[in-house]
């Protein structure tokens, strides 16, 4: 990071005017950050708080807390070993219900028994009034009792204490995938051209904003930080954004095509309006987006080639078979 350091201090104090955007690199650690917490920062930061991740979802929360001590394994007497698994049950409207399973194979790895240490139920919010009532969700957790060697209940009963803990935790926190991905959908809210994976190129026209994002990722704690690197508005530089993003748009406009064409295959009968909307939503946000890189970067070609071409021609052919008799 040393080298970047070192960039930084030599172009940090550049003129505005020269600077045509900044490269974006950043990591999320596996942090933990309260729902109150993160929309707080929102606001003081004063970010777009409809970029904020969706709520907390109690059911969510159930099935990662369990899933954490899923192949969760610990020895026994004569040389066996035994493995935690989780299994999910029974889904529906009312209950999610999960099995912990034990799993017992001797050294050569060969399985001799395999039966239910735990069940695992979660509640889901009752209903009242037809309105949900928020925060009566509850977990019930049981161990049955089969053949177990002793002191092992006590290694259950610390698995499901584990459980209770996290479902705690994971129900009113954000974790690193949920930070990974608002950072993420807010660099693609900013313009974000992505110059190759995990690297962004953002607009100087959109630096501010940029800059409180990389504010709001250093508040994460941990190992959670935010590079801005700045690129002079050379011929050289401009031209390599603008490549980036000719392959971007393109991708783009096939991607759509491809679901377009995929969803008149495997529907019967018309194209529904709904799904046409999507569609022509889709288009017009990346005609948008393309509008607005050849005006800010100053390209006078078209971004989007033939791609856009065939996108629309298949949109256009859609409309037809929803009008037709």
């Amino acid at each position: 990071m040393s080298d970047w350091s070192d960039y930084l201090a030599q172009t940090g104090e550049l003129p505005q005017d020269v600077v045509l955007g900044h490269l974006v690199l950043y990591t999320i650690s596996n942090e933990l950050i309260s729902e109150d917490d993160l929309a707080k920062w929102f606001d003081t930061l004063a970010l777009n708080p409809r970029m904020l991740p969706p709520p907390l979802n109690a059911s969510d929360a159930f099935r990662k807390a369990t899933s954490e001590v899923d192949k969760f394994e610990y020895i026994l007497p004569d040389g066996l070993t035994a493995t935690i698994l989780i299994r999910s049950v029974k889904v529906d409207k009312e209950v999610i219900v999960r099995h912990m399973v034990r799993e017992i194979r001797n050294a050569k790895r060969q399985r001799l028994s395999f039966n239910t240490v735990a069940v695992l139920k979660f509640f889901k919010a009752a209903r009242r009034n037809h309105k949900t009532q928020a925060g009566s969700e509850r977990i019930l957790m049981t161990i049955e009792t089969p053949d177990l060697v002793p002191g092992e209940r006590a290694t259950i009963q610390e698995l499901v204490d584990k459980i209770d803990e996290l479902y705690v935790l994971y129900a009113d926190h954000h974790d690193g995938d949920k930070l990974r991905s608002t950072v993420r959908n807010y660099l693609l809210y900013l313009n974000a051209i992505e110059v190759k994976s995990g690297t962004y190129f953002v607009h100087s026209t959109r630096t501010t904003e940029l800059q409180k994002l990389s504010t709001l990722v250093s508040r994460f704690g941990g190992a959670c930080q935010m590079h801005l690197i700045p690129i002079v508005a050379l011929d050289g530089m401009r031209d390599m954004v603008v490549e980036a993003y000719r392959r971007e748009s393109q991708e783009e406009m096939n991607t759509l095509v491809k679901d377009m064409l995929r969803i008149r295959g495997e529907r019967k009968g018309k194209l529904s309006l709904s799904m046409w909307a999507k569609f022509r939503q889709r288009y017009d946000e990346a005609i948008a987006k393309a509008e607005e890189h050849r005006r800010i970067l100053r390209v006078t070609a078209d971004l989007t080639g033939d791609a856009t071409e065939l996108a629309i021609e298949t949109l256009e052919q859609f409309q037809e078979e929803m009008f037709q008799e």
